[in-house]
């Protein structure tokens, strides 16, 4: 049986400012050597390391060890409230690739559909 953390996230800076996410986080069977899984309900969060069609983050990518929730959680926030993370070595390796060469190739656009996924996430 897995067990798992549901979770708020309020965000007060960055291009996600004043969104709130809501999102699970899954712990396998395995747990701590095994990876936990997370997962943002509703899905459609635009952003290079979410899957638009699952709401899976990207977990792997982030450089934590996955015994280390509490680095985890640090993380989810941090992805969210720094621009840094938007940048990723290689969009062709993120969960949502659109997301990643629509930041790079127009900036403009990427932030009017940040916008869009986080309104749609403040009144669901």
């Amino acid at each position: 049986m897995t067990k798992g953390w549901n979770g708020v996230l309020f965000v007060s800076s960055g291009p996600y400012e004043a969104a709130m996410f809501k999102f699970k986080v899954i712990f396998p069977l395995a747990y701590p050597t095994g990876s936990p899984q997370v997962y943002f309900m509703p899905q459609q969060v635009f952003h290079p390391y979410v899957k638009i069609e699952t709401g899976k983050l990207d977990t792997m990518n982030l450089g934590v060890d996955p015994a280390d929730a509490k680095l985890l959680l640090f993380k989810i926030y941090q992805i969210f409230n720094d621009i840094a993370f938007l940048r990723p070595p290689s969009p062709d390796s993120c969960f949502n690739t659109d997301a990643a060469k629509t930041y790079a190739q127009d900036p403009g656009a990427f932030f009017q559909r940040v916008k869009e996924s986080a309104t749609g996430f403040n009144t669901q």
